[in-house]
């Protein structure tokens, strides 16, 4: 699952995003109070297949899936499906591969360098 970074800007730029309604500041307050674990476990009925993809533990993504559920009354699941199942043609991603050896020598150089011109300085004076 990508939830975040840049494979989200990516996921949404090739695929688009699901339509999903805003956030609701009432909802969220009046779930505020509720323990994670009782979150998770209201959720698991209502979509068992999302639960688990997000897990016990992910407190703001079980929020969010119930806010889903109770301002559409669809899903993640069920939003998620009507997703294309194709990328958009008209975005190629390309990506480059090196060897994790080679990487970590030229992060090292980067570094170094960056530590030669000023980094530290450059970071305190903000």
């Amino acid at each position: 699952m990508v939830v975040g970074g840049s494979g989200f800007y990516l996921k949404a730029l090739r695929m688009g995003l699901w339509d999903a309604p805003q956030t609701s500041v009432e909802y969220r307050e009046s779930v505020e109070a509720l323990s994670t674990a009782d979150l998770f476990q209201q959720l698991l009925p209502l979509d068992e297949a999302h639960a688990k993809k997000v897990g016990p533990a992910d407190r703001y993504r079980l929020i969010r899936a119930l806010e889903i559920i109770f301002l559409s009354g669809k899903t993640p699941t069920e939003l998620e499906s009507q997703m294309p199942k194709h990328p958009d043609p008209r975005f190629e991603l390309w990506g480059l591969d090196r060897p994790k050896d080679e990487l970590e020598t030229r992060i090292h150089a980067r570094v170094e360098q960056m530590l030669s011109q000023g980094w530290i300085e450059e970071t305190q004076q903000l």
